[in-house]
């Protein structure tokens, strides 16, 4: 099933930058 792997590690992908982001905005706010 490579469409549901591409599909899934795409979601993968999306989320860990969304979490990053989410940590650097929150660091930043704190500041």
């Amino acid at each position: 099933q490579p469409k549901y792997i591409l599909k899934l590690s795409k979601l993968l992908e999306v989320s860990i930058e969304e979490l990053i982001n989410e940590k650097i905005f929150s660091n930043k706010k704190r500041r």
